[in-house]
């Protein structure tokens, strides 16, 4: 659509003594319908404003029902009845070379009411000009959002068979839910069948209470070429110590099968958005006013009604259905109450923001006046760990301050007595003295207490091969000082903070988000670092992203108000995982 056609705007200018011809008064009315299609166009957009719904009244015959719209140059387009319409009336249907056909509405103008006029070649002129519409078809086009303008696009996965794709607003808004859309497209007339999995993370969208990251599943998904499912999620923005972060695929996560063949994805996926304090409204009208005029070009001047899917039969063709889903709606201020009276049924998400909730550190006092903490740590030993390697858990925070701490940890295990019977048992020192017992995995354990942080890590060093992806083990901890210990009074909180996956294995270049849950307190801002800088990258909202060079990389999570309540995570990086 070419701007020019309509700027600069020129009016008549009028004089004393001026001769007024017919160019004078087309310059008159011209510079008034300009001037309104320009403010259609700006205050309005394009699309219907009321009825023009489109149905099927038999396999031949479209109802168009009456009704108002605005097209891309502004000009108001009006059906003052309801219109049945044989399909093979329409313009366009001896073009159509697929199964979908888009209807639209144009705005067309005829001359009528003709006149004798004297002293001219002509006998006659048309003495008036109708506004009118035309009804045509055209081949479907997919086409992007009408919102593309707002939204970050993510490519999961894309072959001649699908492309998987992510939408997702470029701007979230704090305590609100956003949806993100995936979008399954269709590339192959053949019906093939797509099977697709991944975690999605990001640290400022989490998906529930107990799940920060979105477990996208999709199973037996078949669309045809042209064609695209959506599929909605919804994810609560929480607040973030950056005004942008960025939505990653989850390491290992991905899974794609395309008619039982397993495909490769897009596995460092991601995209940057930004997040804002401001409520929706206030950012949807902030973005849409700074659209430039270059925003208003549009490729089609005309309105959509509706995509009609058609069945080819030996003669023509018939109509299966009708998708108005298509049609883009502009609000109308004569139905703002109505729309307010619907919107008040919904109100703004009251979910708690937390993070995912792990086992509490628990306080007991003995007999002799020491104070004892315990819980459970979880060792990863990723696709199963092999005879002879020793394995670590993260940093845990014991809960009783700085000083002289003992932790000692058991395996959690299952025991078979005599009688055939078993239960839970923990087994503590040397549980290869217990392997006749059938009571779980051989392997020496050790700790490394840090008396100055108040932290501990334990080591596990297996004696046999092991079919496992993590051990759990229970540790104790006993505060070998008296009460008046260094640290002791904010140890009483019992306050501290886990990765909730402490080890990760990545291939070079890969992303990952490190997510902490807290233990005893509220969840607060986070601090991320690498203890080796230079080593990778890491985002102070906690997405790493490995380096070229392969090795061990450890990563520092801390309370950015309470530097000394910490942990630590480790990003194992291989050329190919």
């Amino acid at each position: 659509m070419n701007q020019s056609n309509t700027l600069p705007f020129i009016k008549n200018r009028y004089y004393k003594g001026k001769l007024l011809t017919s160019r004078d008064f087309e310059a008159e009315q011209q510079y008034q319908a300009d001037k309104a299609h320009f403010m259609n166009r700006i205050l309005t957009g394009q699309g219907v404003l009321c009825g023009l719904g489109v149905q099927a009244m038999d396999d031949k015959t479209l109802l168009v029902e009456s009704g108002a719209a605005i097209d891309a140059l502004g000009r108001e387009i009006v059906i003052e009845t309801n219109q049945a319409v044989k399909l093979s009336a329409l313009e366009g249907f001896s073009k159509i070379d697929g199964t979908l056909v888009d209807v639209y509405v144009k705005y067309r103008e005829k001359e009528t009411e003709p006149v004798y006029v004297a002293g001219t070649e002509q006998e006659s002129e048309n003495n008036r000009v109708e506004e009118g519409y035309q009804l045509y078809l055209a081949n479907h086009v997919t086409r992007a959002d009408a919102t593309e303008p707002f939204l970050r696009r993510l490519t999961l996965f894309e072959d001649e068979n699908f492309a998987v794709e992510v939408l997702l607003p470029d701007t979230v808004c704090s305590g609100y839910d956003v949806n993100l859309d995936v979008v399954v497209i269709g590339k192959n007339e053949f019906g093939k069948m797509l099977c697709f999995e991944a975690d999605l993370s990001s640290p400022a969208l989490i998906a529930t209470k107990e799940e920060a990251a979105l477990h996208i599943l999709l199973e037996d998904i078949k669309v045809q070429k042209g064609e695209k499912k959506v599929f909605s999620y919804s994810m609560e923005v929480v607040g973030t110590t950056t005004k942008e972060t960025s939505l990653i695929v989850a390491s290992g996560s991905m899974k794609v099968f395309v008619d039982g063949d397993e495909k490769e994805g897009n596995v460092r996926a991601g995209i940057s958005f930004a997040v804002s304090d401001k409520k929706p409204f206030e950012v949807a009208l902030s973005l849409s006013a700074c659209d430039s005029l270059d925003s208003m070009r549009c490729e089609q001047e005309d309105v959509l009604l509706a995509t009609v899917a058609l069945s080819l039969t030996a003669a023509t063709y018939m109509i299966e259905s009708v998708d108005e889903s298509g049609k883009a709606y502009v609000p109308v201020a004569g139905k703002t109450k109505l729309r307010e009276q619907y919107e008040s049924y919904f109100t703004k998400s009251a979910k708690e923001v937390c993070a995912k909730p792990g086992e509490e550190v628990k306080t007991v006092v003995d007999s002799l006046g020491r104070h004892i903490t315990t819980g459970l740590l979880e060792i990863p030993l990723g696709n199963g760990g092999r005879e002879g390697e020793t394995y670590y858990s993260g940093e845990i925070m014991h809960g009783l301050g700085c000083g002289n701490v003992y932790v000692e940890i058991g395996l959690d295990s299952i025991y078979e007595d005599a009688s055939g019977q078993s239960g839970q048992a923990t087994i503590f020192g040397d549980s290869e003295l217990f392997r006749d017992k059938k009571s779980g995995v051989a392997a020496k354990c050790a700790t490394m207490v840090y008396n100055d942080k108040g932290s501990f890590v334990a080591a596990v060093k297996l004696l046999e091969d092991v079919n496992l992806l993590v051990l759990t083990y229970r540790w104790i901890a006993i505060s070998l000082e008296g009460d008046d210990h260094t640290g002791f009074g904010d140890a009483l909180e019992n306050q501290s903070i886990s990765a909730v996956t402490p080890t990760i294995v990545l291939s070079t270049k890969e992303s990952h988000f490190f997510q902490a849950q807290f233990h005893n307190m509220k969840p607060c801002s986070l601090s991320y670092e690498l203890t080796e800088p230079g080593y990778g990258d890491i985002t102070a909202d906690g997405v790493f992203t490995a380096p070229s060079r392969e090795g061990v990389y450890e990563i520092k999570i801390y309370c950015s108000e309470k530097p000394f309540i910490c942990t630590y995570a480790y990003a194992i990086v291989k050329k190919t995982v």
